[in-house]
């Protein structure tokens, strides 16, 4: 990682088992169980005829039985029958459930295969620094994990066969459910899926789950409850909003019901979507009209929401209303079957809906006035993320804001756990909100965005994410030629290919950062874009280079006084001094930066202290190696800094080994093998062999 830009670690416990005759053993890490399906539908409807065909699946001895594709029309039930089967059929894959919406059809771009490999992968319990990235390796291991396991994996709404092939599971005794509005014949031929087509409910059956929400008053007039179903198209979706409206006006007979609707069709346009007939949408309007103002008002806003779910506060910064009026329309619209409570504040619409509400929007509400919400919603977010920032990174240079206004009420936060979890909780909308940024003309938040999540992206191991969120940032930088902004994202860049240790791709945009800051006078900048290059160039082991740039950026600390990038670069100059083995300019080096260390930065403290140990221990001052080493340990163990653990306890393992001290030395050896196979770091085999030699 580039030391400019992150501090931090995260703590974990080691826990040791011993055999009979004292040695370390290292039990197989057993894998939870996960457990991801969604509830099932509370009111589902016949369907006999296709859960017979699911249940007569599982009973062949075809490979067909290992892949399940369920096709259909938007809204006709696709989600709900493969939930409520995957409930019915879960215990025959005792190692675990996996479930994610692709979005296949959606008016966001579809999820991309790595953001579900990764959610698959910490569902399977791997942590997050262990994920490997890149597809083909994301792949190999979501497949070695699952390859002799029986689970059960759900891939709802997705758009397409390369959409699904990747995250098929390997095992024979493993199942696949896909559900998708596309027929997806490429499934079907090369990949042996058993199709089971889903059309509309039988007229009879529609009138059964009409019948389940409005009760028995309903049997006064069966006529006009067919008429209802019809007008609905039968689909499940529309017929529950239809019953929905129908229970709660009871003044009204069912006839006059069925004539309202038809007359309130006749003012509305075509319906905008593609596969279902007018009368789907004038269901729709049929709920719309009988909000309140504010209901009403709430209902088109959110529709232009760009992420997959939203949230209370998130709705609150949109229409720009207080939080408890924003609960109260949500859950009004929740009630009338407008919107699917997922937790608790976190709402998302069906994408037939969704469709509708952005009509709405764009009949009934002035272009400024749709510009103007989009645009208090991203600012939310900015400053939201803005706070997470500056607790996860508080010395850290932060993106430059205004005030918010008065209708922006960003969170804060309690702790750095929560700050976090916020962060995974929205992710996708995060994500969806710099997309939407950056194609609406939001150029300032574009950049500004990615810029501030860099901590949360780089904690949590969302390497793609922090790649692909800041080359957003430079092109929207750029677009309106902000040389500041242009600069930072650069080095944000920088950063995220040196994550991916692309050492040559973090250097090159390290320099074309430094050059912008020169010109326009940002010293801050022109160091941290130093010291980065620096870090590159010594981990691609250009070491005297490394040098060279690190002792340009020096300076520029102790002018502007920024004494945590002093110990960055202090740290740096001696990591490179030692690789060219200059062990006097290293310690040197490591002297100037351990009592600044102290006071600003404990994991930059670590490093000195190990760093001086080294050098010691190379001179063959052995007492004071072993000094050094067990004061960087104890530091390290008490931030948490996990590697850092590992990699001093191996060196002072080495050091009491040297001495004559051999048990000492073996269990230091052993404690740093524990840590590096929990992190499936590769030093591991050397300590290893080490220890096999001993």
């Amino acid at each position: 990682m580039s030391h400019n830009e992150f501090i931090g670690g995260s703590a974990g416990t080691v826990i040791q088992v011993r055999d009979i005759h004292g040695n370390l053993v290292l039990p197989e890490r057993a894998l939870p169980v996960p457990r991801q399906l969604p509830a099932g539908v509370t009111r589902f409807t016949d369907r006999t005829v296709q859960i017979g065909q699911l249940d007569a699946l599982l009973t062949t001895a075809t490979s067909n039985s290992r892949l399940v594709l369920i096709s259909g029309a938007a809204g006709v039930g696709k989600t709900a029958l493969s939930i409520q089967w995957a409930h019915r059929v879960r215990d025959r894959y005792p190692e675990g459930q996996l479930y994610v919406n692709l979005y296949g059809y959606h008016h966001r771009p579809p999820m991309e295969t790595e953001q579900v490999l990764d959610g698959f992968l910490r569902a399977l319990d791997v942590e997050p620094e262990k994920i490997p990235s890149g597809l083909e390796a994301m792949m190999g291991m979501y497949r070695t994990i699952l390859s002799d396991k029986r689970v059960l994996v759900v891939l709802d709404n997705a758009g397409s066969a390369e959409q699904v092939r990747p995250l098929l599971p390997p095992s024979e005794g493993s199942l696949a459910v896909v559900t998708s509005r596309s027929m997806l014949g490429g499934l079907v031929v090369h990949d042996g899926a058993a199709r089971v087509a889903l059309s509309p409910l039988a007229a009879e059956d529609a009138v059964t789950l009409f019948r389940s929400v409005i009760g028995p008053e309903m049997e006064t007039d069966p006529q006009a409850a067919t008429a209802l179903v019809n007008q609905a198209g039968c689909l499940p979706l529309t017929v529950l909003i239809t019953a929905e409206q129908a229970a709660t006006r009871r003044y009204l007979d069912l006839a006059e019901l069925v004539q309202e609707l038809r007359v309130e069709g006749n003012r509305l346009d075509a319906f905008t979507t593609t596969d279902q007939d007018t009368e789907v949408r004038n269901v729709f309007s049929w709920s719309y009209r009988k909000l309140t103002a504010e209901v009403a008002r709430t209902f088109r806003l959110i529709g232009l929401h760009a992420g997959p779910e939203i949230t209370v506060e998130a709705t609150a910064a949109m229409c720009g209303m207080p939080i408890p009026a924003a609960r109260r329309a949500l859950v009004t619209l929740a009630n009338v079957n407008m919107l699917e409570e997922v937790a608790r504040d976190r709402y998302r619409f069906h994408d037939l809906i969704r469709e509708y509400a952005i009509e709405r929007a764009n009949a009934e509400e002035p272009e400024d006035e749709r510009r103007a919400a989009v645009h208090r919603e991203l600012t939310w977010y900015l400053f939201t993320a803005d706070a997470v920032d500056r607790l996860l990174a508080p010395q850290r240079r932060h993106v430059p804001l205004d005030e918010p206004g008065p209708e922006i009420n960003p969170l804060t936060f309690v702790s750095y756990e929560a700050a976090l979890n916020w962060c995974e909780a929205e992710r996708p909308n995060l994500l969806a909100a710099i997309e939407q940024a950056a194609n609406t003309g939001a150029s300032d938040i574009a950049w500004k965005l990615p810029v501030a999540l860099i901590m949360f992206f780089h904690l949590r191991k969302h390497r793609m994410n922090r790649l692909s969120t800041t080359l957003t940032a430079l092109d929207a930088a750029r677009r309106v030629a902000d040389r500041y902004g242009e600069a930072w994202s650069l080095i944000c860049v920088g950063g995220a290919y040196a994550d991916l240790r692309r050492f040559d791709e973090a250097a090159d945009h390290y320099e074309q950062a430094q050059a912008i800051c020169r010109e326009i006078g940002d010293r801050q900048g022109e160091g941290m874009s130093l010291v980065n290059v620096s870090y590159a160039l010594q981990n691609s082991g250009r070491d005297a280079e490394a040098i060279e740039y690190a002792e340009r950026a020096l300076p520029v600390w102790r002018e502007i006084n920024d004494r945590r990038n002093e110990v960055i670069t202090l740290n740096v100059l001696a990591d490179a001094s030692i690789g060219l083995n200059r062990m006097t300019e290293a310690l040197s080096y490591y002297e100037q930066a351990l009592p600044v260390a102290h006071d600003v930065d404990p994991e930059n403290e670590g490093v000195s202290l190990h760093g001086l140990g080294k050098i010691y221990q190379r001179l063959g001052n052995v007492a004071e190696a072993t000094d050094f080493y067990e004061r960087a340990l104890g530091l390290r163990r008490e931030i948490g800094d996990r590697e850092g653990q590992a990699l001093t306890l191996r060196a002072l393992g080495d050091v009491l080994l040297d001495t004559g001290d051999i048990e000492a030395g073996r269990e230091a050896l052993r404690e740093a093998l524990a840590i590096f196979e929990s992190l499936e770091d590769p030093a591991a085999e050397e300590v290893r062999r080490d220890l096999t030699e001993l």
